[in-house]
């Protein structure tokens, strides 16, 4: 299995954490975000997405801009994907003896404890840290159990280093 944890793009303020948008520049980072992930060949099969809007527009911007599996993405929303949601119970129903590869869009400390977890058996070890728009790719050994860092850029890399201006429209 390959798996790719993204933290939503940036988002603006609000009363509501639920209902934050991203702002302009978080739907452009999720925008290249997808397209670094195309220009890598990376396909996808799945996109998930939390609960919380700006993870959705995030999931939904980058899904325009990435190849999928042999069809049009897919993209769902998953319960416990939140920013405090218990890591271990997420990890518990990835199925990483299956050859797929998904697209994880979050949010902070989710993401990077989830990251941790899988690299070291630890969530509370930080071993890397997500600014919005930050992806980072990983991959399951056949047996299931080892998980090996691929990649990991943030959305200021894909901009500056893969010259992306501004996704298509």
């Amino acid at each position: 299995m390959k798996l790719y944890i993204m933290r939503h793009g940036d988002a603006l303020e609000g009363p509501f954490d639920d209902e934050r948008p991203l702002s302009a520049d978080g739907l452009l980072e999720a925008g290249r975000a997808g397209m670094f992930l195309e220009k890598s060949g990376i396909r996808l099969d799945e996109i998930y997405h939390s609960t919380l809007l700006r993870s959705r527009q995030t999931a939904l911007e980058a899904g325009r801009h990435v190849g999928c599996v042999g069809r049009p993405p897919v993209i769902s929303e998953r319960k416990g994907l939140r920013p405090s949601d218990d890591v271990r119970e997420f990890a518990s129903r990835l199925d990483a003896s299956t050859n797929r590869n998904i697209l994880i869009v979050g949010h902070q400390p989710f993401v990077s404890r989830l990251v941790s977890l899988l690299l070291s058996g630890d969530e509370e070890s930080i071993l890397i840290k997500f600014p919005t728009g930050a992806v980072t790719g990983l991959e399951n050994s056949a047996s299931g159990t080892l998980w090996s860092l691929r990649f990991h850029v943030t959305a200021l890399l894909i901009r500056k280093g893969c010259g992306f201006a501004e996704p298509p429209q």
